[in-house]
């Protein structure tokens, strides 16, 4: 009596191992074959594992753009490092993310630091002033954001940063700085390494508006005097934003080839880039031309710069000054002084903007409103004295005139 040797189930991936018995190794020259989406390569340098994954709404991986309905081949290096179960999940994640057009790549995730630095390194081809973009974030950002990922930075995050600035700084410069921030998360935005901007969210800053802080004249004395004992430079730095009204960064890196001599002799400064975004010329005054005489000699000859002095050193110049003469002030108050001064001497606003680089005349009219009112009120008493002084002569005239008939009147019946 003969008994037939039981057949067992066969191997739930025998179908892959049937390929390595059906083609030896280094057998295979050109394609390797599938079955299930998973493929084997049996060439000279060894065996190679693959996957084919159908992108039905298209995709990207490795750079690489994919149109709708195309099969993506992804090589997976040598078969040895995988086995029929890992190859099998793998190739079901893929196309589980493809089926629902999600991304085939897990991102590397990246530091708040790390993205902030080559934002930097994009934003300063267009900044005006990158200098004071990178001293915000080395000095402000990075110090609570630095080890956060990118993606991990949160409206929380966001409150607790200005929180804690708002108790050492004012209001308006915690502004500034959140809108530095504001711009880095953008940016990541657009490039889809977050889906939302925290900011957005945050807590909104309470700056309270209205306060239009003029220096006085012996306040403006007491400075003057005293940045030249700091720092020459800085001196005449802070010299020339209180005689031309310009914004800081924009003194802060007028070069020397931006001083211009017109042919009728007059001297002027070309702004080449304002916040406006248009260039402006600025006629120098007499006290403007002697800083600049003052600067040759200070600086260089090579240095290209007028006033050679760093974001930081300003800041640090600045908080000394307060604290030497008690006067409590900010950089831009220097711009506002020079402003309130012209409109109350009686320069025309409309005018003005051209010296200010202000786009119209709203900006003077909204912060400028008390000094517009006084100017105006000034002009209608000069001009209501004016006619009725005109009007007084030519009634005393004709007074004159009438008596002078009456005289003659009188003689002529005499």
């Amino acid at each position: 009596m003969t008994h037939k040797t039981p057949r067992g189930r066969p191997s739930r991936y025998s179908i892959y191992e049937d390929i390595l018995k059906q083609y030896p190794a280094k057998s295979m020259n050109k394609r390797p074959v599938y079955v299930n989406n998973i493929g084997i390569f049996r060439g000279k340098t060894g065996d190679k594992a693959y996957i084919k994954i159908f992108l039905r709404h298209g995709g990207t991986y490795k750079g690489r753009s994919y149109p709708e309905g195309h099969s993506l081949e992804i090589s997976l290096g040598s078969l040895k490092s995988w086995n029929w179960q890992e190859l099998e999940a793998h190739r079901d994640n893929l196309q589980a993310r493809a089926d629902k057009n999600q991304p085939l790549e897990d991102r590397k995730r990246i530091t708040f630091k790390d993205y902030a630095e080559g934002w930097m390194q994009i934003a300063q081809t267009r900044q005006k002033s990158p200098l004071t973009s990178r001293y915000t974030i080395n000095n402000h950002l990075l110090p609570f954001f630095s080890k956060k990922e990118i993606e991990d930075v949160n409206v929380r995050d966001i409150n607790l940063w200005q929180a804690g600035r708002m108790k050492k700084v004012k209001p308006s410069t915690v502004q500034r700085e959140k809108a530095v921030l504001c711009s880095i998360l953008n940016s990541a935005k657009r490039e889809e390494l977050i889906q939302t901007n925290p900011c957005d969210n945050s807590d909104k800053i309470k700056i309270t508006g209205g306060k239009l802080n003029v220096l006085k004249k012996n306040e403006i004395l007491i400075i003057l005097e005293e940045t030249q004992k700091l720092n020459q430079t800085f001196g005449n730095y802070v010299a020339w934003l209180i005689y031309s009204a310009m914004r800081r960064s924009e003194a802060l890196y007028l070069e020397w080839t931006d001083i211009k001599k017109l042919e009728n002799g007059r001297i002027i400064a070309h702004i080449p880039d304002s916040k406006s975004g248009k260039p402006r010329q600025l006629p120098c005054n007499e006290q403007m031309l002697k800083i600049l005489s003052s600067q040759r000699e200070n600086v260089p000859a090579e240095e290209k710069r007028i006033f050679p002095i760093s974001q930081s050193l300003i800041t640090r110049k600045i908080k000394i000054l307060r604290e030497k003469t008690k006067i409590d002030f900010c950089i831009h108050d220097f711009r506002r002084t020079n402003i309130t001064y012209s409109l109350i001497s009686g320069v025309d606003p409309k005018t003005l903007t051209g010296i200010t680089g202000h786009k119209d005349l709203q900006m003077i009219q909204k912060y400028y409103s008390v000094v517009l009112d006084t100017a105006l009120k000034e002009a209608s008493i000069k001009t209501g004295n004016y006619i009725e002084e005109r009007i007084n002569e030519a009634r005393n005239n004709r007074t004159a005139l009438r008596a002078e008939n009456i005289i003659n009147n009188v003689t002529f019946l005499r």
